[in-house]
C-alpha cells in the first residue's frame, strides 16, 4: 500500500531528478511510515537547483517518491501560483491508498481539498495555527492565519486518525472526531512526539559551580519570521552584559531574516559575543552544537512541542522558554516566561540562575529526566501502532472495493 504524506517541507530537485532538503525531511524521516505502508509519496514544494552542499539530505529513495508543487514562501508568493498548484494537486493522490497530512501547513491544507472521497485521512498535528495570530499586527496576515486555524480545525475533525505532538495543549483547541464523539475503529487519536532521539543524544547533568561565562543557544530551522525570538535573545544578552555577566549567544539557523538579526547584534554591541553558524543539516551536527552550549533559550511566540527544546533537554541543557503551545508540558514554571517579549522576565530568571549554580543544575537534572520519554524505541513503538491502525482502514477499503468489483463482474 502507498501512503501520501503532505508536508510543508521545501525540497530541491537536481538535474538528474533527485530530491534534497537542507534539514530534517531526509529519507530516514519518511521511513517511519514503513511500519505500516510499503511506499510513501511525499507532496511538498520543490524548486530546481544546480548542485547541493555535501551535508544536505537526500529525500527520495527506495519506497519514497516525491510529488512536487511549485515553490512559494509566504502568502505573497503563493497567491499568483494558487490556481496552478491546485491543478497540480488534483492528481497527487492518484495511486495512493491513504493520505497523511502534517498540519498546520499550506501544502497539506490545499491537498486536503483534493483527496478522493472515501480515502482514509490521517492528520499529524504539530502546531497551533491560532498562535500565529499573536505574532502579527498585519490585518491581512491575521485574516489568513484565522482562515488557516479554521481549516486546521476542519481537517482534524474529519480525519480518521489524528496524532498530536502534545499531551493536551493542541487537543483542546483542535479536538478530533474521536474526542468529540468517542473513539471507534474508524476514528481514533494518539499522542506522540515526532522527534527521534538515540541513546547517544542523551547527555549528563551539567555542573555550573565556578562558571563565569555562559553561552546561550537558540535553534531556528527557518529564520524567515520573528516567531522564535532571536531579537528578544539579543536584547536579553545586552541587558545581562550591562549588568556585568559574561554572556555569549549562538543562533543556529538560516533564512531571510538572518542578516537582519546579525545587524541587530552589531548595533547592540554584541557582534563580538554572538555567532551565527548557519543551518546545521544533520541531527548529529545539531546535538554537537547543543552540547557545546550552556543554556538553551527559546523566547518563542508559538510552538507545538518544540523539537529544539526536547533536543536541548536531552543534551542536559537548562532551558528557558515561553508558556506557549505544549511548552508547559516540558518545562516547569521557573523556566518559563508568560510573555515572549518580556525581556525583563528573561533577564530576571537568567541572572538568578547565574548567581545560584544549584538552581541551574537542578534544571539540567530535571530536563535530563524529562527527556527520557522521547527515546527512539518508545516513540517508534507508539508511532508504529498508530500507523498500523490507520493502515488497516486503507486495507479494509481496498478489500471492500475488490468485493464490489468482483460482484459487478458476476
Amino acid at each position: 500500500m502507498k501512503l501520501l504524506v503532505a508536508t510543508d517541507a521545501h525540497l530541491y530537485r537536481t538535474r538528474d531528478g533527485a530530491y534534497y532538503c537542507n534539514a530534517l525531511y531526509g529519507y530516514d524521516y519518511f521511513t517511519r511510515y514503513f511500519a505500516a505502508f510499503d511506499a510513501v509519496r511525499v507532496v511538498a514544494r520543490e524548486e530546481p537547483i544546480a548542485s547541493v552542499p555535501e551535508n544536505w539530505l537526500r529525500v527520495d529513495g527506495e519506497g519514497v517518491e516525491v510529488f512536487g508543487i511549485p515553490s512559494f514562501r509566504g502568502p505573497k508568493q503563493l497567491l499568483p501560483l494558487y490556481c496552478r498548484i491546485h491543478r497540480r494537486l488534483a492528481h497527487a493522490a492518484d495511486g495512493c491508498d491513504a493520505a497523511m497530512l502534517r498540519v498546520p501547513g499550506q501544502t497539506a491544507h490545499m491537498m486536503f481539498d483534493h483527496l478522493p472521497a472515501g480515502m482514509p485521512v490521517g492528520a499529524e498535528v504539530v502546531a497551533d495555527a491560532s498562535d500565529y495570530l499573536r505574532g502579527t499586527k498585519n490585518p491581512v496576515l491575521k485574516l489568513l492565519y484565522g482562515l488557516m486555524s479554521r481549516k486546521l480545525a476542519r481537517i482534524v475533525r474529519t480525519a480518521n486518525g489524528v496524532t498530536y505532538v502534545t499531551r493536551e495543549a493542541l487537543q483542546k483547541h483542535y479536538p478530533s472526531q474521536a474526542r468529540l464523539s468517542g473513539e471507534t475503529d474508524a476514528y481514533f487519536e494518539q499522542y506522540c512526539s515526532d522527534i527521534v532521539l538515540a541513546d547517544e543524544d542523551f547527555g549528563p547533568v551539567r555542573t555550573y559551580d565556578g562558571k563565569s561565562t555562559f553561552v546561550l543557544v537558540l535553534t531556528d530551522v527557518a529564520m524567515n519570521a520573528e516567531r522564535k525570538g532571536e531579537r528578544v535573545l539579543l536584547r536579553t544578552m545586552e541587558r545581562l552584559r550591562a549588568m556585568g555577566y559574561d554572556v555569549r549567544g549562538r543562533l543556529l539557523g538560516d533564512g531571510t531574516l538572518r542578516a537582519a538579526f546579525e545587524t541587530e547584534a552589531a548595533q547592540r554591541g554584541l557582534r563580538a559575543y554572538t555567532s551565527f553558524p548557519g543551518l546545521l543539516s544533520t541531527h548529529e551536527e545539531i546535538m554537537a552544537a547543543l552540547r557545546d552550549a550552556d543554556i538553551y533559550m527559546l523566547p518563542s511566540e508559538t510552538e507545538g512541542l518544540s523539537r529544539g527544546l526536547i533536543e536541548a533537554m536531552a543534551a542536559g541543557l537548562p532551558c528557558l522558554s515561553t508558556a506557549v503551545g505544549g511548552t508547559p508540558e516540558l518545562l516547569d514554571e521557573e523556566a518559563m516566561v508568560a510573555d515572549p517579549h518580556d525581556v525583563a522576565g528573561f533577564v530576571r530568571i537568567l541572572s538568578d540562575w547565574f548567581d545560584h549554580p544549584d538552581k541551574i543544575e537542578a534544571q539540567s537534572r530535571r530536563n535530563c529526566n524529562r527527556a527520557q520519554e522521547f527515546r527512539k524505541q518508545a516513540l517508534e513503538e507508539t508511532r508504529g501502532a498508530f500507523y498500523r491502525r490507520f493502515a488497516a482502514l486503507a486495507k479494509d477499503r481496498e478489500q471492500a472495493n475488490e468485493s464490489v468489483h468482483s460482484t459487478a463482474r458476476k
